[in-house]
């Protein structure tokens, strides 16, 4: 996995990257810095090197109590924002509970509140031995580079431990996000999503190969894996979440890049 950090008001991203441990595996970050001339934004990069696939940590759970809460977008990323947030079992009335100001997640302390939109991915059901309930809500109207606090459940399953996020400003020169790909669920994922966080990121775009499931029902506990390590390691110094802009790779799809393109008579795509 290599993560990209561009920041467009810092001048100097040079810093040192530690030796992570995770058993006997020995996991090196190199870094270095270069300047993107497009934009005027410096840029650091950090690689892992000596990896090994892992995959210990099941983000499931067997309760009624919402899991998996990550952040992506469907329209503005300055003014809205899409929750999306996991549960096994159907609940009525899923929301996002959310303000301006930290309500220690109290549900009742909210200002505002938005009803989500439930659906399963069918199959799944015969592999994780639940039925898994995926729930989405879009948050609009809101104020670019300003920072939310959420919570999100309902009142029959309960509610997640309140969360909070910096939207992006409106203003180029302070844009900060971190860019990457490759990931899987390898050993240095935490240690990258961590580094990448350091640097108080308004979003992240993953470039594709994200889990490496290949697009088989069967492999939802990479998903899972993916989900959890993003959730706990990918918190900023000022405790926000970061949200994710994916884009699907040849690892995302059913039979990976060994495929054909027969209606234009073409080779492997």
């Amino acid at each position: 996995m290599v993560v990209l950090c561009a920041n467009a008001k810092r001048r100097n991203l040079t810093q040192s990257c530690p030796v992570l441990r995770r058993g006997s595996t020995r996991l090196t970050l190199n870094a270095r810095t270069s300047l993107v001339r497009r934009l005027g934004a410096r840029v650091a990069v950090f690689m892992a090197t000596s990896v090994i696939y892992t995959s210990s940590v099941s983000g499931g759970t067997t309760d009624d109590a919402p899991f998996h809460c990550y952040l992506t977008w469907q329209n503005d990323p300055t003014s809205t924002l899409t929750l999306n947030f996991h549960t096994v079992g159907a609940h009525e009335s899923p929301e996002v509970r959310f303000d301006v100001v930290s309500r220690d997640g109290s549900p009742a302390a909210y200002t505002y509140s938005v009803e989500a939109r439930t659906h399963t991915i069918p199959g799944l059901d015969a592999f994780d031995g639940a039925q898994r309930y995926i729930h989405v809500a879009e948050m609009t109207g809101l104020t670019p580079d300003r920072v939310y606090y959420f919570i999100v459940g309902s009142q029959d399953g309960g509610y997640t431990p309140q969360q909070s996020v910096r939207l992006p400003s409106r203003d180029i020169n302070d844009l900060i996000f971190v860019a990457g790909g490759d990931m899987s669920t390898t050993a240095a994922v935490p240690g990258l999503l961590s580094a990448a966080a350091a640097e108080s990121p308004r979003f992240a775009v993953i470039g594709g190969d994200i889990a490496y499931e290949d697009g088989r029902l069967e492999n939802w506990p990479l998903w899972d894996q993916w989900l959890s390590d993003w959730q706990t390691f990918m918190i900023t110094p000022e405790g926000h979440s970061v949200p994710m802009i994916l884009a699907i790779g040849n690892h995302e799809v059913f039979g990976g890049y060994q495929q054909y393109d027969d209606a234009f008579g073409r080779g492997p795509v």
